[in-house]
């Protein structure tokens, strides 16, 4: 007997777990939606993507084999970019990949080596 993951199983809902990835892109889709419409100026509108960008970047570096991470957040990109009212688009998806550039770059060069810094310890060599 095999287990079969269908879109509508016995037509009674979702199958989440086939699914979710979907879900949750459709959900920060709308989220960033709703997020750059109150956006009251467009220096914040590009504030807000470059801090997402930095977000995703981090993502990225310790999930970088992960197919649904780039999924969701092209998901809230996209999202961001249909309701963005007040910046440019090409703006907008430069301050994005900038910041997964410039996050992704500091995790791989000082990856281990920058938070004890900030944090004043160190971590015990291996034995």
């Amino acid at each position: 007997m095999s287990l079969r993951l269908s879109l509508f199983p016995n037509k009674k809902g979702l199958n989440l777990l086939t699914t979710w990835v979907e879900v949750v892109a459709f959900i920060l889709l709308v989220i960033g939606f709703i997020l750059s419409i109150f956006m009251g100026s467009a220096f914040m509108s590009y504030v807000i993507i470059f801090l997402f960008g930095i977000m995703a970047g981090r993502v990225i570096f310790f999930k970088r084999t992960s197919f649904p991470v780039y999924v969701i957040g092209m998901g809230f990109l996209f999202g961001y970019l249909l309701g963005s009212r007040y910046g440019k688009w090409k703006i907008i998806l430069f301050c994005f990949f900038l910041g997964i550039f410039i996050s992704y770059y500091f995790h791989k060069k000082e990856h281990g080596k920058l938070w004890p810094k900030l944090y004043g310890w160190e971590p015990k060599s291996p034995r």
